[in-house]
Parts: structure tokens; sequence; C-alpha cells
């Protein structure tokens, strides 16, 4: 009997965590991608990786679904995988670089001097969630039923790939064009993150956008954030 209740109590709490689990993210949604290259990079003396990939949302589902294409704003993150035998996986957080071209350190950290691109999109995206006869634009997009929608997406990573130096010298200097990237693991996913809660003005409005679109489809929003996790990603037949 005490056995009979504690598995009907264990079967109780796995139902409570795959609820909780499949209700952050729209499954109907698919994030899907494809490496069309890897190129290498120079930040601070060290190499990176520069990975373009061509990516596809497809929409399964039954109802129009309204997708915001990850652009300079987002953050992004990256998760790698490696499967050596059955049951056996590794998986490692990439160490992502952040590219803005608007900061004094394109590299670095924002500071309180530098362009602040969320204070536009807040401004913009505020606008279109009170205004009459609102619909997705400004790089929001509808994607109907059965429909995709592709854009291309570069991430650029430290870690995750062995650099080799194809030259014959010994740089001075990290000089893209002396390596070679070669990737350790065999597939990845990526998470691309937009959060505009840190702005007082910001922290309901992908809630307020979803109400005032209800009628040209469903935005997709987790916990007041927008994110969008791909499937799984491999690593073949790249040059």
């Amino acid at each position: 009997m005490r056995f009979s209740l504690k598995l009907a109590l264990l079967c109780v709490l796995l139902s409570i965590a795959v609820c909780s689990t499949t209700g952050l993210a729209n499954p109907k949604l698919k994030l899907s991608g494809t490496v069309v290259s890897i190129d290498v990079g120079c930040a601070y003396e060290r190499p990176y990786a520069a990975v373009t990939l061509l990516m596809q949302f497809y929409n399964s589902g039954d109802e129009p679904v309204i997708v915001l294409e990850p652009n300079h704003a987002f953050k992004t993150r990256v998760r790698f995988s490696s499967t050596f035998r059955v049951g056996e996986e590794e998986s490692i957080n990439g160490e992502v670089l952040t590219f803005d071209p608007y900061l004094d350190d394109p590299f670095g950290t924002a500071t309180a001097l530098d362009y602040d691109r969320l204070q536009d999109l807040i401004r913009l995206f505020t606008k279109a969630s009170t205004a009459k006869d609102s619909r997705p634009s400004d790089g929001w997009q509808v994607i109907q039923p059965g429909a995709f929608r592709e854009f291309r997406s570069l991430i650029l990573v430290r870690n995750g790939f062995k650099f080799v130096n194809d030259s014959n010298k010994t740089p001075a200097k990290c000089d893209p064009t002396d390596y070679k990237a070669y990737p350790e693991h065999a597939s990845f996913k990526v998470e691309y993150f937009l959060s505009f809660k840190k702005y007082k003005e910001g922290e309901h409005l992908f809630f307020a956008l979803r109400d005032v679109w209800t009628p040209h489809g469903n935005l997709l929003v987790n916990e007041g954030d927008i994110s969008y996790w791909t499937e799984t990603i491999l690593f073949h037949n790249v040059e």
C-alpha cells in the first residue's frame, strides 16, 4: 500500500513537471538550423569561431504565430552536446561573444555612455501596443499555419572548437587568416533571448503586444520575455 501511494505521488509529480516544462514554449513553432560555414575571427588577441547559420521558423500548428526575427538586440546562448555511448551525453555551455557595432568596444559591455538600442525598441513597440488598428510590423512577422520564415544568423563562440594554426609562422598577434576552427562536439542548440524587464516601461510590454495583436495571431511570450530555442543542429559536411 505504501509503495502504491509513493508510485501515485511520483506520477503526479512527473505530470506536473511535464506540464510546467511544455508550457514554456509553443511546441507547434519549430526553429531549425543548418550550419553554412565556420570562419575564424580575433578579439582581444584570441581566436573565436564565427558560425553562419541558415535558420527556419516553421508553424506546424493550426493558428497564426507572431515572431520577432532575432537581431542584435537579442542575447544568444549556445549549448554544445556530444554523445559518446548510448545514454552518455556531454553538454557544455558555449562562451558566446556579443558583437555590437554601436559600442565603443564592439565586443565589450555597454556603458552608460553607449547607445542603448533596447530603449529605441521599447519606444517603438510601446507605440505599436497603443496604436489604433495596430498590426505586427517593425521586425515582427506573422507565420501562417504550415508556412515558414528563413533568416541568417551569425554566432561568435570562444569554446567548443579546436583552433589550428595552419601557417608556418608564429604570429605576433592573433591573425584570423592563420587559423582554422574544427568543432569539438557533434551538435548544439541555440537560444535567442530578448527581455525588457530591466526597464520599468518595458516590464509588461510583450504581454501588451500579445493582447493587442490577438486578432492577427499568437505572440509567443515566455514569462514576459521572448525566447526561441532551436532544435538540435548538427555539425556535418562543413568545410
